[in-house]
């Protein structure tokens, strides 16, 4: 779940099966649905049931390894993905391409997530560069 994007179906799917549970319990009997799915997604502390959504969290996970790319240049995975998918750009500016496996356009989707909600931050006067 964390390096593949799934199919919306399948999460629709997913979330259909919790919800199902959660409502009827059995499944030969008809349940009440006594709140629509995305107030149920809603964290606890919003007055929600606190449900993962299965799209979101897919998308947040994917957001984590293409932060953990970002953030960690050097390690095995970042050095591999740099030299087959983005050798001559960094991570933040990387392209899907023509011949894109299914787990690098996964990863790009959670970079687009992560870039959203990027900052950065001057520590010191040294990491400035004009």
């Amino acid at each position: 779940m964390a390096c593949f994007a799934f199919p919306k179906n399948f999460c629709d799917r997913l979330n259909a099966y919790i919800s199902n549970f959660w409502w009827k319990g059995n499944p030969e009997d008809r349940g009440i649905h006594w709140a629509n799915w995305a107030n149920l997604t809603v964290v606890k502390a919003h007055g929600g049931m606190g449900f993962q959504d299965f799209k979101a969290f897919n998308t947040a996970l994917l957001a984590r390894q293409a932060w953990r790319l970002i953030k960690f240049p050097n390690s095995y995975c970042s050095r591999i993905l740099k030299g087959v998918y983005y050798s001559s750009f960094d991570m933040r500016s990387a392209v899907k391409g023509r011949k894109a496996s299914w787990a690098w356009a996964s990863l790009l989707q959670g970079r687009d997530l992560l870039l959203k909600g990027l900052r950065w931050q001057v520590r010191n006067e040294a990491s400035i560069q004009f």
